[in-house]
């Protein structure tokens, strides 16, 4: 996500050819991977036209004093390189697309500043560098790998998980998913990672490193009563899953490692059911890098693989988000979210952030870091049935009932009975109002009777009118998705010197 969030004049070129369609993998455990796609930029010429294809318009690179032009092609990473249709690009981390490759999975982005733009991809994204050139050429860029989709229905929910060859895939039995690294998150180098391959003991339903004994739950919690050796204090790593269609994908970029669970942050604060903590710092000559983990406690109901990939819950505070003991403040650098995954210790979720600022002075000894959460596609459902006595067609009567959404509060103060439909449904208004308490920020609200199409949901403005068909003699079920903003700043005090901060390596 582009930190200061400046909104960009896009335009976009769409350019029709055929899509070649390909067979899907076959959905078993230890299949032949099919490599993923990554994007290759296409070779121009300043000054010349860049060809798109031997069918295709040209498209003239004649330099845009709004911005500078990036034409690019999106395809598989193996000996085939076939391109791939129909992937999204976007400036903004679940923002709306700017543009969509077509069937030879090429794409145009225009009128880009010329500072850095980080584009997001449908689960990778890839950094254009700051520069001049009004016309840029980047040259092929790497994406993360995905294991090829399984399909959802050959993994129901169970109490015994998924063996494959990179990972273990768990379905719980209330519908959570989650990848595991087959390997043991231990601390200890007395033997090789390959030796501590864990195990699942089903006589005692847990995951065993045969190497130490130490043993984990179905969900990847470390059970610390049975654990004597305590070769490991973690959760075990996991992988982020995302489930499209009813196809479960599994990316391999960023194995998300948990807090270890017997020692004491770096430094933390929580507000809400949120709590942000310090993973990992780095001081050196060149920058300042702070590793955050934001977990959201299981009240906000917040779903991992429900979260947009690559959506960060957590943003610098402008302008002094960094600043010592002597008030001195370090400008910010840059961030990028990583994945949402499940929250072994909670139950929740969880997601890393990777902050960068400027070099601190040698002479500072604290850091304060103040830092901001929105938490994004928070959704309800919730049972609906108004008291219909006394009230006919073109009446509006005052009502309290509270919508809780989490620590939020959307509350329902009056009805509007605006029409009785032909097949006896009721179209009924809704005035809402935000009554969350003091700190927290309703920022949007989906409120219907249906799904939404997309998770994201319309701007809220302290009071709002919802219009539902509801039937007039049986219980509705309202589908609400909401956007909170935690209004104070998490504040992280941290010592500034390597010796106190931790390991001086962002970790995953």
């Amino acid at each position: 996500m582009v930190l200061d969030r400046s909104k960009l004049l896009l335009c976009f070129t769409v350019f029709v050819s055929l899509v070649a369609c390909q067979d899907s993998p076959t959905d078993t455990p230890n299949a032949a991977t099919q490599t993923p796609p990554h994007i290759v930029i296409e070779q121009t010429n300043e000054g010349a036209d860049a060809t798109i294809s031997e069918e295709a318009t040209t498209v003239s690179e004649e330099p845009n004093p709004a911005g500078r032009t990036v034409n690019g092609r999106i395809v598989t990473s193996d000996a085939a390189q076939q391109p791939v249709p129909a992937v999204q690009l976007r400036l903004e981390p679940g923002g709306s697309p700017v543009t969509e490759t077509v069937g030879d999975g090429r794409f145009t982005l225009r009128d880009l500043p010329f500072t850095a733009v980080t584009v997001f991809a449908d689960y990778f994204q890839f950094t254009i560098p700051a520069g001049e050139e009004p016309v840029l050429d980047l040259g092929d860029v790497e994406h993360p790998l995905i294991e090829p989709p399984l399909a959802l229905e050959n993994y129901p929910p169970s109490e015994t998980p998924y063996r494959f060859g990179s990972f273990w895939l768990v379905h719980t039995l209330d519908g959570q998913l989650m990848a595991f690294s087959p390997v043991s998150p231990e601390y200890d180098d007395r033997v090789s990672v390959e030796e501590c391959q864990f195990a699942w003991a089903e006589a005692n339903q847990r995951f065993v490193d045969p190497c130490s004994g130490d043993e984990w739950e179905l969900n990847g919690r470390f059970n610390l009563e049975h654990s004597t050796e305590l070769w490991s204090n973690r959760h075990l790593d996991q992988y982020f899953v995302h489930v499209i269609e009813e196809q479960i994908f599994v990316q391999f970029d960023d194995r998300y490692q948990s807090l270890p669970v017997n020692e004491p942050p770096l430094a933390a604060d929580s507000q809400f059911g949120v709590t942000m903590t310090v993973k990992t710092a780095d001081f050196s000559a060149t920058a300042t890098n702070i590793t955050t983990l934001t977990q959201v406690d299981p009240i906000w109901d917040m779903d991992p693989a429900a979260f947009p990939p690559q959506q960060a819950l957590t943003y610098v505070t402008f302008p002094d988000s960094l600043f010592d003991d002597q008030g001195r403040a370090y400008g910010p650098g840059g961030g990028q979210g990583g994945l949402a995954v499940f929250d072994p210790g909670t139950g929740g979720m969880q997601q890393n952030y990777y902050l960068q600022w400027q070099p601190v002075a040698v002479d500072a000894s604290v850091l304060t870091a103040t830092l901001t959460t929105e938490l994004s596609n928070v959704h309800r459902e919730i049972s609906f049935q108004p008291e219909w006595e006394n009230h006919h067609e073109g009446d509006s009567w005052e009502v309290e009932m509270p919508l809780e959404i989490g620590h939020a509060i959307a509350r329902v103060t009056q009805l509007a009975w605006l029409q009785t439909v032909d097949d006896g449904r009721i179209r009924l208004r809704l005035t809402v109002t935000d009554d969350s308490p003091e700190g927290i920020l309703l920022q949007c609200l989906y409120l219907s009777t249906t799904l939404p199409e997309t998770p994201a949901c319309p701007n809220f403005n302290s009071q709002q009118d919802y219009v539902v068909i509801v039937p007039a003699d049986a219980t509705a079920t309202l589908r609400l998705r909401a956007g909170v903003e935690l209004l104070r700043p998490f504040t992280l005090v941290l010592p500034a010197s390597l010796e106190s901060a931790g390991p001086n390596v962002l970790e995953n």
